[in-house]
């Protein structure tokens, strides 16, 4: 008996071991990867119609989400339940969040019911952290903007 109880506490000292590395990935092992380009797709079919890239809709502007504490651009009007969140938007949050808002954050302004399938979620919040990366939100946008017209030098 006297040398049961070692082997079970190696087995749990195992066990703990051979998990450490997900239980201090933090971020990265919020999400599984995800592909961009179906993250754009989903995001302009499920998220385009309240939000875009530089500018604020029905919802904010997301250029800039990731690395942004939550409820924090100027000029848009949150809820009590945001403003107060506290947190910074990262890829466990964004994932938490898009699969359910209401419950995630009971309050928010956001009445959408969520995102149920982990890989499309997974695949929006990449998108999210390569195309709203304020580096290149300008790019982003100007990807989706009509080019202008050039101008009529013969004054038609």
């Amino acid at each position: 008996m006297k040398l049961a109880l070692p082997i079970v506490l190696a087995c749990i000292v195992l066990g703990l071991a051979a998990r450490a590395p997900s239980i201090f990935a933090g971020e990265e092992s919020a999400a599984a990867p995800g592909d961009p380009a179906r993250g754009e797709a989903i995001y302009t079919h499920e998220c385009s119609g309240c939000h875009a890239v530089n500018q604020t809709l029905v919802g904010p502007k997301h250029c800039g989400v990731f690395g942004r504490r939550a409820g924090t651009v100027p000029g848009y009007g949150y809820s009590d339940a945001m403003k107060q969140a506290g947190f910074v938007w990262d890829a466990k949050h964004l994932d938490d969040f898009l699969k359910s808002p209401i419950t995630y954050l009971n309050g928010t302004n956001m009445g959408y019911a969520g995102l149920d399938s982990a890989k499309d979620r997974a695949d929006v919040i990449v998108y999210l952290r390569e195309a709203m990366d304020p580096t290149n939100c300008t790019l982003t946008a100007s990807k989706a903007a009509p080019k202008p017209q050039a101008a009529d030098t013969q004054g038609r």
